[in-house]
């Protein structure tokens, strides 16, 4: 991480500059998105326009929609990386500027699209999420990633050195050590930004029994362009072209949304659903 974009963060805009003011957060209730808008401050177009959702605890959910629709966006203003314009966002019945964005943030897990490691061997990088948990909390975190099997080929297996940023595992392998990372936390809310390219279709089928397995009771936004994930979802949000959402189950969008269908087969060469 080089100087500019350590300064690009300093000045970026936050509604809580204070970690430890607010209510504090111990759980993962619901939540809710209200009327939501939002642009970027350099760009004339709206990205979310009156999106309106709500997650329960336990409840699985995919994000789909085309390229800048605003499906990371929506996980940035969760986090409170981004401030809401327009419209509320309620984290168990609070708007989310009230809470402490610290013990929001505990309780919530994010798996970014582009995962940072640090120099430190892979241990190190899955622990730094929970300096505190046990070993087999640990080998959990690996078993559910799908990532023991190969730490198992290393010569030095988990005090593997994986270099500064990454640079010594492969895209995939430095993916799903973000996700050990993300599990290692035992998240109240997962968030996984488009993981297709560190798993396949095998794989994130056995990544989801383990979750189902030993994370029951955490929900999940998943944002992905795999149409496979709709079977370990419970619902869909779809993001039009002009930034409004639509949720429902995938058969209940493929019925009342044209522009869902139509999304579909342009951006997926199977679009068959099976169960």
């Amino acid at each position: 991480m080089n100087i500019d974009r350590l300064e690009e963060m300093r000045v970026f805009p936050t509604f809580n500059k204070v970690d430890n003011v607010g209510l504090p957060v111990q759980s993962f209730e619901s939540l809710s998105f209200e009327n939501v808008s939002f642009n970027y401050p350099d760009k004339d177009e709206v990205v979310l326009r009156e999106l309106s959702f709500d997650l329960n605890q336990g409840e699985r959910l995919l994000i789909l929609g085309a390229t800048g629709a605003g499906k990371s966006t929506v996980a940035n203003l969760i986090l409170g990386l981004l401030p809401t314009e327009k419209g509320r966002i309620l984290f168990n019945g609070y708007d989310i500027h009230t809470l402490q964005i610290k013990s929001l943030r505990d309780v919530v897990a994010y798996v970014p699209q582009e995962p940072s490691l640090f120099s430190g061997s892979i241990k190190e990088n899955v622990m730094l999420a929970n300096l505190s948990a046990a070993d087999d909390e640990y080998r959990v975190a690996l078993d559910t990633a799908q990532l023991s099997p190969e730490i198992a080929a290393f010569p030095d297996k988990d005090a593997t050195k994986v270099g500064h940023r990454g640079l010594d595992v492969s895209g995939g392998q430095k993916q799903r050590i973000t996700i050990a990372r993300a599990l290692i936390k035992k998240p109240k809310l997962l968030i996984l930004d488009d993981i297709t390219a560190s798993l396949d279709a095998e794989n994130e089928e056995k990544l989801w029994q383990a979750i189902n397995e030993h994370y029951p009771n955490t929900a999940a936004i998943v944002i992905s362009h795999r149409l496979s994930t709709l079977r370990y979802v419970d619902s869909v949000l779809f993001l039009d072209a002009e930034g409004r959402g639509h949720k429902g189950s995938h058969d209940e969008l493929v019925f009342s949304n044209q522009e869902y269908h139509d999304f579909l087969h342009e951006h997926f060469e199977e679009v068959r659903y099976e169960v």
